[in-house]
């Protein structure tokens, strides 16, 4: 059970990370008024544009840490440690400068009075300790200790949660909130270097080791392009908001937030899977070093093809079933026009779920170049549609959008893999592509019936049939036992 237990440590790693943000927007919400929830919201969309863009470069480091846990015990330590405290430091600079430019802007041009700039001011000063728990964290996931992670986002959590209700209860100020958050930074950073210094100790080299700090040089050659990935992504998913409201009323940009949040919600187990999976593929791809082909390289392409799938079709299932009710009770029945945007988006998490495998086999073998190629193109296609039927259909145009992007990814993506992976790799996509036409042909033949109901009955009928054959094959304890029961360091 190695992937479901590490899959559930990332699922709740992710939804802690989201609960100051809601937690504390509730509290400003019912004690300050609307004006201060606003400029809580303004500030962390600043602060989101800030930190957003490293996540590239936090996949290239979870791919160096992994990798260098094949290494020699003591090399292998202090290769990895190496890796965290320079990139660390490396974020805590940059985000410190970028702090200072965007305030410099923001305050030349005077589009906020003085409160308003002092609090995203001081809210964005927590970037810089963000950095370095960001950093860490990728380290620990780079060594699959997703228990730490999890723990580590937990004690920021709960440190920005409890200072900033103190703040609210004592002081009554928004700014006092904006401090007890950037102070919750500051010990989530400190928790993290606690961490760091205690799992990752620096040893002594004793035997010579394959593994060794990357290079500056290499970090520099294949560093542009995860960073090139991660400002990509993040401008995709700005974008459409961005065009949308030039293009619509306020109301369709409205719409459209309330799909991406419940998009954005429901893929949280799909997220959490690859962050359990993208470790050991670059474990794999080490051990494969001359050839992608490997049999444990296909093994795990094979299994999060059949399981991401799975969960696609499980989140597509209940988002476009429960798509109604969701905005009803999240966001009231102002919000029902956006029940369309909505299902649109939940289609296209099955698509996404199915890019989950192919972006993190690519990065794992080192085509970082190729992938940003890909979400370069990706990205200029997403803006194209965006403003073809955005302009014609507001929130459903925007939505259809990003359903047209992503499945030209998933396509191009798989076309790329195929070019270096052994034939045995079709197989591999034999009961997704046989999953999906036996929702079409079920959804055809009960026409009568409503279309969600039969793709949910396909949905229910594919995981009973992966669960029942890996239960009679073995093949599920094969995959979680001793396929991936490799050798682990003490460190």
């Amino acid at each position: 059970m190695y992937f479901v237990g590490k899959s559930l440590l990332a699922l709740g790693q992710l939804l802690v990370l989201r609960l100051p943000n809601i937690i504390v927007l509730m509290m400003l919400t019912r004690l300050q008024g609307a004006d201060d929830a606003g400029l809580f919201s303004l500030a962390i969309t600043y602060l989101i544009l800030l930190t957003a863009w490293w996540s590239g470069l936090d996949e290239m480091v979870i791919r160096e840490t992994a990798r260098n846990s094949r290494g020699a015990p003591g090399q292998d330590a202090n290769s990895a440690r190496t890796t965290i405290l320079t990139y660390g430091a490396a974020r805590m600079g940059v985000s410190a400068a970028l702090c200072a430019v965007v305030l410099g802007f923001l305050w030349v041009s005077g589009a906020y009075e003085a409160g308003a700039l002092a609090f995203i001011a001081v809210l964005l000063l927590s970037s810089i300790g963000d950095g370095f728990t960001d950093a860490v964290q990728a380290g620990l996931y780079g060594r699959e200790r997703f228990n730490y992670a999890f723990a580590l986002s937990s004690t920021q959590a709960t440190l920005r949660i409890i200072l900033a209700w103190a703040a609210l209860i004592l002081s009554h100020s928004s700014l006092a909130v904006a401090w007890a958050w950037t102070l919750g930074s500051l010990g989530g950073a400190l928790a993290a270097l606690a961490a760091l210094l205690a799992l990752f100790p620096r040893a002594p080299v004793t035997t010579p080791g394959r593994t060794s700090p990357a290079p500056l040089a290499r970090w520099v050659r294949e560093g542009w392009a995860f960073l090139a990935i991660g400002v990509l992504i993040t401008l995709e998913y700005q974008q459409d908001i961005i065009v949308l409201s030039a293009l619509q009323p306020l109301s369709e940009v409205g719409y459209y937030s309330v799909a991406t949040t419940l998009f954005a919600s429901v893929g949280l187990p799909i997220r959490a899977l690859r962050v359990a999976l993208f470790p050991r593929m670059a474990q794999a791809a080490m051990d494969a070093v001359d050839t992608a082909g490997d049999a444990v390289q296909r093994l795990l392409y094979a299994f999060s093809v059949r399981w991401t799938l799975a969960i696609g079709l499980l989140c597509a299932f209940l988002g476009i079933v429960y798509a109604e009710p969701l905005v009803m009770l999240l966001f009231g029945p102002a919000m029902l026009a956006a029940v369309d945007s909505v299902r649109i988006l939940m289609a296209a998490i099955l698509v996404f779920a199915l890019n989950v495998p192919q972006s993190q086999f690519l990065l794992a073998t080192g085509r970082q170049n190729r992938t940003a190629l890909l979400v370069a193109v990706t990205v200029l296609v997403n803006l194209l549609a965006n403003l073809l039927l955005g302009r014609a259909y507001g929130a459903e145009g925007a939505a259809l959008a990003r359903g047209i992007s992503t499945t030209l990814y998933l396509t191009l993506a798989v076309w790329s893999i195929f070019r270096f992976v052994d034939p045995p790799a079709w197989r591999a996509w034999l009961s997704p592509l046989a999953a999906l036409a036996v929702a079409a042909g079920l959804a055809a033949l009960l026409a009568s019936w409503p279309w969600w109901l039969a793709a949910a009955i396909a949905a229910m009928g594919y995981c009973a049939a992966l669960l029942g054959v890996a239960a009679a094959t073995g093949d599920w304890h094969a995959l979680t036992g001793a396929a991936f029961s490799t050798a682990r360091s003490p460190n």
